[in-house]
């Protein structure tokens, strides 16, 4: 059995990052996201525990730091619309696969994790091939404003990119973690068993969370297509003038409208082998928000909403 002080303080941490989202948890997802190495039983049984101390409330199968049965219902719900738009997504996938340069698809965000809202977007972590990550994401882009034309523009939400020469993720915190290890592979598992493998500081956030283990996955191929399209369009110059433009292009747009230019690089990344484009910087918010938060120690009881 972990120490139980060290395995309490863990399990919370847990909740109280899911909290922000008001996404309450099962004891399989907390166990899965735990920061530390622990049996399931060992997780129902502290969990058990900081009930008798009315720290959590459980409904159903869910623990919450609030009672609320209003946010129980609210998952189950999005659970339901994930699994039906989980086929759009593996459908986009299979698009996005066709084109110059790409050499795997994941889903990453909500979506991701079994729950989805309508009117979200579906969002993809994409690897391209080297030095090539530019004049990739800027194809798929203009391929993204032609959704617009049939509505299907919020199937294709591809604001992560970096390509094979830096698979290592430079941000290595709890909200990179998670998504890191909720990434769901659709092309390529060699080269997701790649990024993984070099990614392995995830462990120290979610040492418990499995990886993907096999499933319904688009095979990975070079068509005739793809192949020509390849070979007229490799460049290195065609690549970073493309970079240097959107670069260009984001900062004059983020000073435009008043933000702080300071803030600027932690929501977006412009560099020859990454691309991130997270405008509302939620990651910072995220981590901002937990910092804040009481230690567990102090933490207050939950309240009913």
């Amino acid at each position: 059995m972990p120490n139980y002080i060290l395995l309490k303080t863990s399990i919370l941490d847990v909740l109280r990052y899911f909290h922000i989202f008001k996404f309450p948890l099962t004891s399989i997802e907390i166990h899965r996201f735990c920061g530390m190495v622990c049996k399931l039983e060992e997780v129902e049984s502290v969990l058990e525990e900081l009930l008798k101390e009315s720290i959590l409330y459980k409904i159903d199968s869910n623990y919450l730091l609030e009672k609320s049965p209003n946010l129980v219902v609210r998952k189950e719900k999005g659970a339901q619309i994930a699994h039906k738009k989980f086929k759009e997504a593996y459908r986009a996938a299979r698009i996005i696969n066709l084109f110059p340069f790409v050499r795997m698809v994941s889903l990453s965000g909500s979506l991701s994790k079994g729950y989805f809202e309508e009117g979200s977007d579906i969002d993809f972590f994409i690897i391209t091939s080297k030095n090539r990550l530019w004049i990739c994401r800027s194809i798929l882009h203009l391929f993204k404003k032609l959704t617009f034309l049939v509505g299907k523009q919020h199937n294709y939400c591809m604001n992560y990119f970096i390509d094979e020469n830096a698979l290592e993720i430079s941000e290595k915190n709890q909200f990179t973690a998670i998504e890191i290890v909720t990434l769901v592979p659709f092309t390529n598992i060699d080269l997701y068993d790649k990024f993984i493998h070099v990614n392995s500081w995830v462990e120290k956030f979610a040492p418990n969370a499995l990886h993907y283990s096999g499933g319904n996955t688009i095979s990975y191929s070079k068509n005739y297509f793809k192949r020509i399209m390849e070979k007229f369009l490799d460049s290195n110059k065609l690549n970073l003038l493309l970079m240097q433009l959107t670069d260009k292009k984001w900062r004059s747009k983020w000073s435009r409208k008043g933000f702080d230019m300071s803030k600027y690089d932690s929501a977006f990344k412009t560099t020859l082998h990454v691309s991130k484009n997270h405008p509302n910087d939620f990651q910072n918010k995220v981590l901002v928000e937990l910092t804040s938060q009481k230690s567990f120690m102090n933490l207050p009881y939950a309240k009913t909403s």
